[in-house]
């Protein structure tokens, strides 16, 4: 396989994860961390997470993400508020 040809198979996988994402209303916690993002694909993951309500936690760490779309991502995450002991 030539590296173009990864290229498109990679891209495509891209696309079919953020589409299931979209649809998604089970998953709460999404590790993604290790996948040599991109700063574009942690972009488009920030405005798609950002439409999801049931995402609480996601690991985005070693990746080639700048600080930015770091940040971008981890505000898209609905916090709930942690009750204090009784």
């Amino acid at each position: 396989m030539t590296g173009y040809e990864s290229l498109f198979w990679f891209q495509a996988a891209v696309v079919y994860f953020i589409r299931a994402l979209v649809k998604n209303s089970t998953l709460q916690e999404l590790n993604i961390g290790s996948n040599e993002l991109s700063e574009p694909t942690a972009n488009i993951l920030a405005q798609v997470i950002a439409s999801n309500s049931v995402i609480k936690k996601i690991d985005i760490s070693c990746n080639r993400i700048g600080v930015v779309s770091a940040i971008s991502l981890l505000h898209c995450i609905k916090f709930e508020p942690i009750a204090e002991p009784s």
